[in-house]
């Protein structure tokens, strides 16, 4: 895990933009020395000068010049997603493309004489867990941890006491998706994943921080308050906790929920039955497609 100031002993914990500053500075010295020592053995000149600026140029003028530049920009737009949720506009391609560039940029500066720290790893990985949570599969029970600001202790008890639903794979261990996100809902340090804007139809949704927004969305259109309002969902196992967790992305209810749940939203019946399979449901929803095509 990632080594955190703490509240004990009267110690402040670290600020955000302390934390990225100081990650800054951290690839600043290992990239300078990459590049130094790639025109050192390739015999090129420039590259430094380029990136750092002339011989001349002082730290602070140095550290100024790459902060403008594409790679540090993809490292800072992923620290945003894994930490906070966000996606900057470096994250054009979207999250997955962004967690390879990132990858790819700490690898290349990475050298002998300088390497990053290892708490740019653990951004990576809570950046790819991230990902994978937001698209509806199961994720390395490490990287849930990290998404949780616990040890991995924590989550290993998690899913010792049924907490969360795991499976083994070689040697590692997986939780299911939607185990993974009803378990992260409840911890304090987690922040769900923002979705700038809601989908306009509900046969755009295709994951469940979409499908969370959207329904948000549905719900405000209609001025309705799922905890205050009386008449809430027509179904008995849907509560107000329950439409909670609906709106966070998390599916916990029967499939015969679905058209209550649809009728509440003002929604047709039919597309939100398939939106919840294609999104909660996608294995089953192949087989049932592929034998719709066989016959």
């Amino acid at each position: 895990m990632t080594n955190h100031k703490t509240k004990q002993h009267g110690v402040q914990p670290e600020q955000q933009s302390e934390r990225i500053e100081r990650l800054f500075n951290d690839f600043f010295d290992a990239a300078s020395t990459a590049v130094q020592k790639f025109e050192q053995l390739f015999l090129v000149n420039g590259m430094f000068e380029q990136l750092f600026g002339s011989d001349g140029a002082s730290i602070d003028e140095q550290k100024a010049l790459l902060k403008h530049c594409y790679a540090w920009q993809l490292l800072e737009a992923v620290f945003e997603y894994a930490t906070n949720g966000v996606l900057l506009p470096a994250a054009c391609e979207g999250p997955d493309g962004l967690v390879l560039d990132a990858n790819e940029v700490l690898m290349l500066v990475n050298s002998y004489e300088a390497q990053t720290s290892k708490e740019w790893d653990d951004i990576i990985a809570m950046a790819d867990g991230r990902f994978s949570l937001d698209d509806g599969v199961a994720i390395d029970i490490y990287k849930v941890a990290l998404l949780a600001g616990v040890d991995l202790r924590t989550a290993r008890n998690a899913a010792s006491s049924g907490e969360l639903v795991t499976f083994k794979n070689d040697s590692f261990v997986f939780v299911e998706p939607a185990s993974a996100r009803s378990w992260l809902m409840g911890r304090k340090n987690f922040k769900p994943t923002v979705v700038p804007e809601a989908t306009a139809s509900l046969r755009d949704v295709r994951t469940a921080v979409e499908f969370a927004a959207f329904l948000v969305a549905a719900r405000e259109k209609r001025g309705q308050d799922f905890e205050t309002d009386p008449r809430c969902v027509a179904h008995p196992a849907v509560s107000a906790e329950a439409l909670k967790k609906l709106e966070q992305g998390v599916f916990e209810l029967p499939l015969d929920a679905v058209f209550p749940l649809a009728e509440f939203y003002a929604l047709d019946a039919k597309a939100f039955l398939e939106t919840v399979m294609r999104v909660f449901y996608r294995a089953e929803m192949d087989v049932l497609t592929k034998r719709g095509e066989e016959l």
